[in-house]
């Protein structure tokens, strides 16, 4: 009973206090196992600091001991077999003999060590003075006795020297290997104490977890299963946890939260298509890189839209006057054929806003919505424009007093918006390609687009007659009809140019009255034809074009005089230097020495119109 009641009171703290409880718990016990887990570690670090420091050392100071030893006895052989001058050896080794035995001496710790130690100390103390003896012999020159010393007393106390320092050497091999023993064991003792109390410790916190968590659970189990409803799309449900605490108050949050997400369901479902379907548009018209493509993305937009909504789009022309059908959806592909014919007709692109009308019979609606052919309809009409400019009106009909949903209409506004910005994008474009690459006087291309095009034809091995033009006396019918006059005469020049080439040529205006023409797959005898049908044809023109008479002079030149169009072009250039000079209103082909230098050769028309009367300068 006592322990049923400590539970419930348990289960009726808040979470937090749950929490902390558990939280204590497990402090206490992590507590309690870093005490042990400390003592064990420094019992540990404890016995591996004295193999380290103690063991260790002592058993490699004896090493030292008895390999001093070895040197001390090999280089005492070496000064009693003749080699006076190994003394010094030897007494270089007596000193690192001492200093061995001195680390043996400071690293002895119990008696028995102690003993070994005096003892080695006693020996090698003994060891030197016999070999006083034997050094002594040898100056006075008794080898014999030298070497009876050496081989008697002397080795005898070798022996028990390196005796002596072997059993110490044992002694400390077997204390260093007893330590290392030891540790082993603590390390074992230390694991297994370590791994008894982390179990402990283990069962208890996951005892206290598992009380904590259900006393959690519970009640939140409950309220998942009521989110989990709600997720799957039924936000009808309640949920009622029965309590007080945190889940209680979580759980009435839970329900006006439900309350709200209905009121806001159909908002956001509404939300995300428009979203989707203004993504997928913008996409379809990045993708449209010319003016048709943009038209089939709209016409695809308004089918996804509604598919049985007829719909079309009214494009203004490039005098911005007329408004005409460029696409259309609906029964068999037919649009709602609206009669409007400028955009300054239609009401929405004169209001620059959408408009929406209901029926066709009401006072206001638009009057080009009365009288069609299907009878009464309603509308909805959006301008489309660029920049603040308009460039015409998306228009979509439905039945009478049915105007389409305010999705679609909403849809619509944003097909109109999107393709008019789409639409002026390209037509920007492609004014801007245009007015890079044309001189703005003529309309001809400009004279870097004319080399990049007739180079590229030039590399590619397509042959050509390159005709350099020049307006006579140009100066002279500027100073005289005018600024205006000379522009007139220009710009007939280049209709006359462009009436008598075709597609693959390539003309421009090269500079002021100067003018360059291609003849594609032609060589000079061809440019030279070419030149004269074009002689005559201005003649025509000049006669019936309104402007003072004048003449041009032409020299030609083909694609055979050199790879480099810089060079051809200075073969035609020098041509018609001298077809001016020749009396002007005449053509000269150029030729080449046997040498390879370019000279003019004439192939002359007899001139005589205009200003040609006159002998001037020559390159005017």
């Amino acid at each position: 009973m006592r322990r049923g009641r400590l539970l419930a009171r348990l289960r009726d703290l808040s979470v937090g206090r749950k929490l902390l409880a558990g939280f204590g718990v497990a402090a206490s016990l992590l507590v309690a196992v870093l005490a042990v887990d400390r003592a064990s570690v420094v019992g540990l670090s404890a016995s591996a600091r004295w193999i380290t420091d103690e063991a260790v050392p002592k058993a490699q100071a004896a090493d030292d001991v008895r390999s001093a030893a070895g040197r001390l006895r090999a280089t005492q052989n070496a000064y009693l077999l003749g080699a006076g001058d190994a003394r010094p050896d030897f007494e270089a080794a007596a000193k690192d003999f001492e200093t061995a035995l001195g680390l043996l001496q400071r690293r002895s710790s119990s008696p028995t060590e102690v003993a070994l130690a005096s003892k080695i100390t006693s020996g090698y103390q003994t060891y030197l003075s016999i070999d006083q003896l034997i050094w002594e012999a040898l100056q006075a020159g008794n080898t014999d006795k030298a070497v009876q010393l050496a081989l008697g007393a002397e080795s005898l106390g070798y022996e028990s020297l390196i005796t002596d320092a072997e059993m110490f050497s044992s002694l400390a091999q077997r204390e260093q290997a007893a330590a290392a023993t030891n540790f082993r064991s603590q390390a074992a003792r230390s694991r297994r104490a370590g791994m008894a109390i982390g179990g402990i410790t283990l069962s208890l916190v996951l005892a206290m977890s598992v009380f904590i968590a259900r006393a959690i659970r519970d009640p939140l189990a409950r309220l998942e299963e009521a989110a989990q409803r709600a997720a799957s799309g039924d936000l009808a449900g309640r949920v009622d946890v029965g309590s007080a605490d945190e889940t209680g108050r979580l759980a009435e949050v839970f329900n006006t939260m439900l309350d709200n997400l209905r009121r806001r369901e159909a908002l956001l479902a509404a939300e995300a298509r428009r979203q989707d379907f203004d993504a997928e548009l913008h996409r379809a018209l990045e993708m449209a890189d010319d003016e048709e493509s943009v038209l089939r993305a709209v016409e695809r937009a308004v089918i996804a839209l509604d598919p049985g909504v007829p719909a079309e789009l009214l494009l203004a022309d490039s005098s911005k006057a007329h408004l005409t059908a460029a696409a259309a959806v609906g029964p068999d592909g037919v649009g709602p054929g609206c009669p409007v014919e400028s955009p300054w007709g239609c009401i929405a692109v004169r209001n620059g806003r959408t408009m929406t009308f209901s029926s066709s019979d009401k006072i206001d609606a638009c009057p080009k919505l009365r009288d069609r052919p299907g009878g009464p309809c309603s509308a909805v009409c959006v301008p489309v424009s660029f920049m603040g400019r308009a460039i015409g009106v998306l228009h979509a009909t439905g039945p009478d007093k049915q105007p389409p949903a305010a999705a679609t209409a909403e849809g619509l506004g944003t097909v109109g918006s999107q393709a008019g910005t789409r639409l002026g994008m390209i037509r920007s474009f492609e004014r801007t390609q245009v007015q890079a690459s044309t001189d703005g006087l003529t309309g001809l291309l400009n004279r870097r687009s004319f080399e990049t095009r007739v180079r590229a034809m030039h590399r590619g091995g397509v042959p050509f007659a390159l005709v350099m033009a020049d307006l006579d006396h140009f100066k002279r019918l500027n100073d005289t009809f005018g600024h205006d006059a000379g522009d007139k005469a220009l710009r007939v020049f280049a209709q006359t140019v462009r009436d008598c080439t075709r597609p693959d040529d390539v003309a421009s205006r090269y500079g002021g009255e100067e003018f360059l023409i291609a003849f594609s797959g032609a060589d000079a005898a061809a440019g030279a034809e070419a030149a004269e049908r074009l002689r005559r044809a201005l003649a025509t023109n000049v006669a019936t074009g309104g402007t003072p008479v004048f003449t041009a002079s032409f020299g030609v030149a083909d694609s055979g005089h050199s790879p480099a169009l810089d060079a051809i072009v200075r073969a035609a250039d020098a041509a018609l230097y001298e077809a001016k000079h020749q009396g002007r209103d005449r053509i000269v082909v150029s030729g080449a020495t046997p040498e390879g230098e370019v000279m003019p050769r004439l192939a002359v028309v007899p001139g005589g119109l205009g200003f040609d009367a006159h002998h001037d300068d020559p390159l005017e």
